[in-house]
């Protein structure tokens, strides 16, 4: 097979590029549907340049997980309504104001009873009036699992029907295996949020699975990376499979 060197004022190099069958120098951004995590390193470094609307994103990993997700709350809360939906606690309402948020904008909803909360999340998210939802539940998978496939079947079409980006939060030893296979964005978190004050968090944030990546790569990113001018991210291109 003969190879074809396009020229960059090629017309057919143009329309490829602008469908985005290719992409240009390093980028490996492609083009979604997202919203910003309210923090531009991580918008940049993302292939999907940011949560994917109409999609199940994760953070899995530490209690800084509450911070990461505290940014896209106050970011969002400057345009709309967005929801933070748990079994126990909330985030800290000093930090979302701190940091850009509209409180008035901003709705939480505790419910401690595990069998509830499934019902509590599809009754807003059937609302559709929230672009952005937060949840956390402790026990995602107890002895007798509660948040049940059918349930993530119901909450998944009505996050693509309404384009609500819903985010949700695990801990490290969570696990759930019919939510791992079709989350389109997967952060795994790990770092200790204890430091001395003006000090930096110390942790990494790895990107497990977001689309554009090759099967198996995966990119780490240390807070300081996130949070200040530091050495680029560590990068690691898995095999095919």
């Amino acid at each position: 097979m003969k190879n074809t060197i396009l020229n960059p004022h090629d017309g057919t190099l143009a329309r490829l590029v602008s469908s985005h069958k290719l992409t240009h120098g390093n980028q490996l951004r492609q083009v979604h549907n997202t919203v910003t995590t309210g923090i531009p390193v991580l918008d940049h470094f993302l292939p999907t340049g940011g949560y994917v609307a109409g999609a199940i994103n994760e953070w899995v990993g530490s209690v800084l997980k509450h911070t990461f997700v505290s940014f896209a709350m106050a970011h969002h809360s400057q345009a709309g309504p967005v929801a933070f939906l748990s079994t126990h606690g909330t985030l800290n309402p000093l930090l979302l104001e701190s940091i850009g948020g509209n409180l008035q904008n901003c709705f939480f909803a505790v419910e401690p009873d595990p069998q509830r909360f499934p019902w509590l999340v599809e009754q807003v998210m059937a609302a559709g009036s929230f672009p952005l939802v937060v949840i956390y539940a402790s026990h995602w998978q107890a002895r007798r699992p509660w948040f049940s496939a059918p349930v993530y079947r119901r909450l998944l079409a009505l996050v693509k029907r309404h384009a609500t980006t819903l985010v949700v939060l695990l801990e490290p030893h969570e696990s759930l295996p019919f939510l791992a296979r079709t989350a389109s964005l997967r952060l795994a978190l790990s770092g200790d949020p204890s430091r001395e004050p003006g000090q930096l968090p110390q942790g990494t944030v790895e990107i497990e699975k977001c689309s554009g990546f090759p099967p198996g790569a995966t990119l780490t990113l240390t807070l300081s990376d996130l949070f200040a001018e530091a050495s680029p991210p560590h990068i690691h291109a898995g095999e095919s499979s």
